[in-house]
Order: C-alpha cells, then structure tokens, then sequence
C-alpha cells in the first residue's frame, strides 16, 4: 500500500516547536485520535526528527512512513491499540485505557493498604500509586491480601 492510500485523519504541524514540545504536542493529538487513525505530522530535522518517532514508538504506536521534504520530515503515524496485561491474583485481564495506579486499584474495588502492585517486573512503592500512570505495554500484577484481619 502506498503512503497515498492511506486515509490521514488529523494533521499536526509541529515545525515551530522544539523537544521535548514536539512530542508532547504528538502525543496529545494522539490521544484524540482512535486506534488504528493515521496522523500526519510535520516536523524539523534534527533533535525532533530523532526523537518524535522514538517516543511514539515507545507509547505502542506504528511509524508507517519518514518522508524528507527539504530540511523538514513528514511522519505517518497509524494510532496503536492501548494494552496493557492485568494480572489479579493469577487471572490475567486486558485494560483499554490509561489509568493511574491508584485509579485502577480502586477499580478493582481494592483497598491500597492492601495491594502489592508489580509493573513491569519491579514493586512499586504505594507512594508512588497516585503519580503513576499505567502506559500501553505494561504489564501490571495486583496481589492483595487480608493481612489486617
């Protein structure tokens, strides 16, 4: 399939700006944008060239093409799905959206005294629960226990 039958969705001219700008401005039109949507961006050689389609990739999103028009870069971007692996008490459940720690605990019902919560292979701190944000890709263990009674 050529970059011309793809059916864009949104532009985003991010030209003016630069990083760490450029990639927060991507993200958040991406945001707005279902799986699957293709964005079109505009952006500078250079530092943002580099590191926009890193980070975009990192957050589970596909770069379907990197065109050079002068000193300047035109992406495509093809919105990912959000998935993240649950895992409580041994059953394993997909989550669709983006959540906090502290908000999918609660989801669950779950007092946070009570919770252990592995992301990613690590204990995270209860501390930590609020300021946490479960990205797509992770990989989540909430283990409970009735310790207190």
């Amino acid at each position: 399939m050529k970059y011309k039958d793809f059916k864009i969705k949104a532009t985003l001219d991010i030209t003016p700006d630069v990083c760490p700008v450029t990639f927060v401005k991507t993200k958040l039109r991406l945001e707005q944008l279902q799986s699957g949507d293709i964005l079109e961006v505009f952006l500078n050689g250079g530092e943002a060239a580099e590191n926009v389609p890193k980070s975009v990739k990192g957050e589970g999103h596909k770069i379907i093409l990197t065109e050079k028009i002068d000193t300047k870069y035109r992406l495509l971007i093809e919105k990912g799905q959000y998935e993240v692996i649950i895992t409580l008490n041994g059953e394993k459940e997909l989550l669709s959206k983006e959540y906090t720690v502290i908000e999918l605990v609660k989801e669950y019902g779950l007092n946070p005294e009570m919770v252990t919560v592995g992301l990613n292979g690590a204990i995270l701190f209860r501390e930590a629960f609020e300021s946490t944000i479960i990205k797509s890709g992770d990989s989540v263990n909430l283990l409970f226990t009735d310790a207190g009674k």
